[in-house]
């Protein structure tokens, strides 16, 4: 079809094929294509290619969730061992006291005392006031950074299925381009 025919209605089987596709070289966007009176082949590409372009888009978006999730579980898993490592040691003393908000620890790969970690895994407020830690105190931390860690774990694992249903989605909108780019003359 040239630039001056009147436009053709699509098809069921050429809708079908408007899913997404992996973008070409060349092809026009759609909307320079409708507004330049393109042939169906080239508005379909066109289409195709914008899909395609958009999954990509979602495809690293969900990516950079991923990232910054983990790096707040390896944030959560550092700190729960500093908790941990100062719970194995209050226990050790057979103490039923407390441990100072004061008393150095190395979180995160840097010297920094047990209140600045208290403060940086977002402990309860109540638990920071008296500049100490109980044991009952901190073994509720670790519960809470346990219950954080594992929250953030699952949600992983939806942005990992989220993560794997886009590439589905863009393997075969790559398919389908392929498949109306060798067909002669596109449907």
């Amino acid at each position: 079809m040239s630039g001056n025919q009147a436009p053709t209605a699509l098809s069921d089987d050429d809708l079908a094929l408007i899913t997404g596709g992996k973008g070409t070289a060349g092809a026009p966007d759609v909307a320079a294509a409708l507004a330049g009176g393109a042939n169906l082949q080239e508005i379909m590409a066109a289409v195709m290619t914008e899909r395609a372009n958009l999954l990509d888009q979602q495809f690293k978006s969900v990516l950079a969730e991923i990232g910054e999730r983990n790096t707040q579980i390896n944030h959560l898993n550092q700190g729960l061992d500093v908790l941990t490592n100062v719970q194995k040691d209050l226990s050790a003393q057979g103490s039923n006291g407390a441990v100072s908000l004061a008393a150095s620890v190395v979180f995160e790969g840097k010297t920094t005392t047990l209140g600045e970690v208290a403060k940086a895994l977002e402990l309860p407020s109540n638990a920071l006031q008296d500049g100490q830690l109980s044991k009952e105190e901190l073994q509720s931390g670790i519960h809470s950074v346990k219950s954080q860690r594992d929250t953030e774990n699952e949600q992983q694992q939806l942005d990992m299925v989220r993560m794997q249903l886009l590439q589905d989605k863009r393997d075969q909108a790559v398919a389908q381009l392929d498949a109306f780019i060798k067909k002669p003359g596109g449907k």
